[in-house]
């Protein structure tokens, strides 16, 4: 019956050995998954943090954008309108022709002749013939 006791006491030691190796490797494991959760929740906040960032940032750019179509819009407008007006100025062959105009017509530098003044030079040439 020793022998029993003997046997059934080292199995039962054996029993108790492994139970123990078995409950501390459980409790490592269960240590680890907790410092692998708390890794993801952190890097879920973070994700959530930076998501949340991002999307302030496209929202501001966003605005950015639509504020410089709009500026785009106006400027093409001016300058639309801009062209308009330089096709209405004058050229430069214009100019030149204008101030030629203004040579011919000026009365301080040309000698215009009065109707009796053309008429007495006819008189004259009639009576030289």
């Amino acid at each position: 019956m020793v022998d029993k006791h003997s046997k059934l006491y080292t199995i039962l030691k054996e029993v108790i050995s492994r139970t123990n190796s078995n409950a501390k490797r459980l409790r490592t494991l269960e240590q680890r998954n907790g410092v692998i959760e708390d890794r993801i929740n952190s890097l879920e906040k973070m994700f959530n943090e930076q998501s949340k960032e991002l999307q302030k940032s496209l929202a501001k750019m966003e605005k950015i954008i639509n504020k410089e179509d709009i500026r785009m819009v106006r400027v093409e407008g001016a300058l639309k309108e801009i062209m308009k007006q330089v096709k209405k100025l004058a050229t430069v062959p214009k100019i030149r022709e204008l101030e030629q105009l203004i040579e011919i017509y000026n009365p301080l530098k040309s000698n215009f002749t009065t109707k009796e003044e053309v008429q007495q030079m006819i008189e004259e040439r009639l009576v030289q013939k």
